[in-house]
């Protein structure tokens, strides 16, 4: 099954297309390896939590979070 890589901005709905790809037969990979769900979202993300923590180590690289991203520029500082 082909796989596909949707990436955005937090909120921004790329669960919901990750989801819909999914059911067009469009594998974002097995459920086992999404990130589970908690308070906010009971039905579970529809994110690879490999990926997650990739994104969140090349923030925290450049001296920010998926909160308050690097300052363009490389600075170190985060806005």
């Amino acid at each position: 099954m082909p796989q596909l890589l949707i990436l955005g901005m937090h909120r921004s709905g790329t669960s919901l297309v990750a989801r819909a790809c999914d059911v067009a037969g469009i594998s974002a990979g097995p459920e086992e390896s999404f990130l589970s769900a908690q308070d906010d979202n009971p039905d579970g993300f529809y994110e690879a939590r490999k990926l997650v923590e990739i994104n969140d180590a090349l923030l925290a690289g450049g001296g920010g979070s998926w909160v308050s991203p690097p300052v363009p520029g490389g600075t170190g500082e985060a806005l």
